[in-house]
């Protein structure tokens, strides 16, 4: 059974395919966190794409952005999650193995972090936006969301407690 690449696998390729020739691999990603929803069964690994955008929005390049960020949604199947290492914006190579019955088998490693577990095969990304690495920490630095809510609603990452952000799409 052939994987596709990992974008092959998004209900929503397009919030990306727009920026990108060709979405790149998830390899020496900067995985920056692990959220599990409190409202069922669904992973979501928010991180940095491994190189900017082929395509930036106007905005982006006069900002002088060069990194690009998003989270990507998995929805739970088995009981099997594995955690070791806290996420911290170290490097980590997203794999995607395709199983039976619409499996799928993800982790992220890294030399910090090793995420582990199974999920449907159809994912889906969200809160896709652009900054300067230049700006210092990331989680501060201004950001240019493409969502026009999360434009509204933020100019930087909000903090983990702002439920709506990490809980919903």
């Amino acid at each position: 059974m052939t994987t596709p690449p990992w974008d092959g696998l998004l209900v929503n390729p397009e919030l990306l395919t727009r920026y990108y020739t060709a979405v790149p691999p998830l390899r020496e990603a900067a995985l920056r966190s692990v959220h599990l929803s409190r409202f069922g069964p669904v992973l979501k690994l928010r991180l940095d794409l491994p190189r900017f955008a082929d395509r930036p929005d106007p905005e982006w390049a006069e900002a002088g952005c060069d990194r690009v960020e998003c989270q990507i949604h998995y929805l739970l199947r088995e009981e099997d999650l594995r955690l070791r290492g806290l996420p911290g914006g170290g490097p980590v190579d997203v794999e995607h193995v395709l199983l039976p019955d619409g499996r799928l088998s993800v982790s992220a490693r890294g030399p910090d972090v090793d995420v582990a577990f199974s999920a449907h095969d159809s994912l889906q990304v969200s809160h896709v936006s652009a900054y300067r690495s230049a700006d210092g920490d990331p989680y501060t630095a201004r950001r240019w969301f493409t969502s026009p809510v999360d434009r509204m609603l933020h100019s930087a990452l909000p903090p983990t407690t702002r439920k709506p952000f990490y809980d919903h799409p």
